[in-house]
């Protein structure tokens, strides 16, 4: 049965609170109450945290009927824990928390909404919408992995979500039977969204999801108007992949590529402020890199975002343009380019248009989905052409 915390992870619990608080992530009374309420240790039979150092993850002792102080304080953190593993890398997890109050946030709930997860993951999430929207509201929440689903039932029975409908289906298909949803979270990275979901939103229903841009994932949340979805980005975040019918080939190419080679690279300085920005939380990357990342996946498939390797000293993204020819990257310490000699002009121009257009940040763009073949375009606009929608960005006003 829902009961309210006690002891040990009270304690946890609402220091965690308290931080998502106090960073501004959690911003409303509703959201708050649902944290303060659900219990993440009880979706979690067994995980490891991922140790950045080493690019791996590391399992965790726990037991769920007794955890101890090290591993409440893990779970009660904010950092995402992974809880099935396919090739040393996570297949499912329990999602971090600072970015799933970013999406709560985002959703705009209220009391008695229909709500429709894609990605069930442990149920904690799932446990959470369930609270928010109350009792007069409904979650359906939606897995491609039947084991999964089924662990997540037993989990949300257990904690007093029995009303949490479970589906194990491709999550491509959304629940038609369950349909319309005034909202639905996508807790996947999507290289694209589904038309189905489309089909089974309310009009001015809102869609919150991670689509992929150059291999990571920026939220973006639209809104059904007149058939049409557009909205806005508003974080950053990186998921795990959507497996299933969605599952689609990289509109970048890049994003899957690494340096190679060990020729002598070109440097340059860096332009005059890259990379002092505030860092974005959790990342440690100034917002500016990410912003100038973002025009460069709108505007060029060769655009990648590249991690420090693992134990480096070096603890600066890298941002710009890679292809099996060569590479332009750029930090806030300089430029380095090797292999083609078009790269580094290409990724000097981009930087140009971007200051051209006032250096927009992530939050600056407007996002419609619309069909290939829809109404011309403006010269002002940059288009993702996706499998089932064209993405066109313009600058928000």
């Amino acid at each position: 049965m829902r009961g309210d915390p006690t002891g040990d992870v009270r304690r946890y619990l609402d220091r965690l609170v308290d931080e998502l608080k106090d960073s501004g992530r959690i911003r409303t009374g509703r959201i708050e109450r649902a944290f303060r309420t659900v219990e993440r240790h009880r979706f979690l039979p067994g995980f490891s945290r991922w140790d950045p150092a080493t690019s791996s993850p590391v399992p965790v002792e726990f037991d769920p009927a007794r955890p101890s102080e090290n591993s409440l304080g893990i779970i009660y953190s904010d950092q995402a824990l992974g809880t099935r593993f396919r090739d040393g890398l996570p297949s499912s997890s329990s999602s971090q928390p600072s970015v799933m109050a970013d999406m709560l946030e985002a959703l705009a709930l209220g009391p008695g909404m229909r709500v429709l997860e894609i990605g069930t993951g442990t149920g904690y999430n799932a446990a959470l919408l369930a609270e928010i929207v109350g009792d007069e509201g409904s979650v359906v929440t939606q897995d491609i992995d039947r084991g999964i689903a089924a662990e997540a039932t037993d989990a949300l029975r257990a904690a007093g979500y029995g009303s949490v409908r479970v589906v194990a289906r491709d999550g491509a298909e959304g629940v038609s039977e369950a349909a319309p949803f005034d909202r639905i979270l996508v807790t996947v990275g999507c290289p694209d969204v589904s038309p189905r979901w489309q089909e089974q939103l309310t009009e001015d229903g809102r869609i919150v999801v991670p689509l992929e841009h150059a291999g990571l994932h920026p939220l973006v949340t639209l809104t059904k108007h007149d058939e049409r979805l557009g909205g806005r980005f508003f974080a950053w975040s990186a998921f795990i992949p959507i497996r299933g019918l969605l599952h689609q080939e990289l509109p970048w190419p890049a994003a899957l590529l690494r340096e190679g080679g060990t020729e002598a690279a070109t440097k340059v300085p860096a332009w005059v402020g890259f990379g002092t920005g505030t860092p974005i939380p959790g990342w440690g990357i100034p917002r500016d890199v990410m912003d100038f990342f973002l025009f460069l996946a709108l505007s060029d498939w060769r655009a990648v975002a590249l991690p420090p390797p693992p134990s480096s000293i070096q603890d600066r993204w890298e941002v710009g343009l890679i292809d099996p020819s060569g590479s332009a990257l750029a930090r806030s310490g300089g430029i380095r380019a090797s292999g083609s000699q078009d790269l580094l002009p290409d990724l000097m121009r981009h930087h140009e248009s971007w200051e051209a257009a006032g250096c927009p940040a992530l939050e600056d763009w407007h996002i419609t989905l619309t069909s290939h073949d829809a109404e011309p375009r403006t010269p002002a606009d940059l288009a993702v052409e996706r499998a089932n929608y064209r993405q066109v960005v313009t600058r928000a006003t």
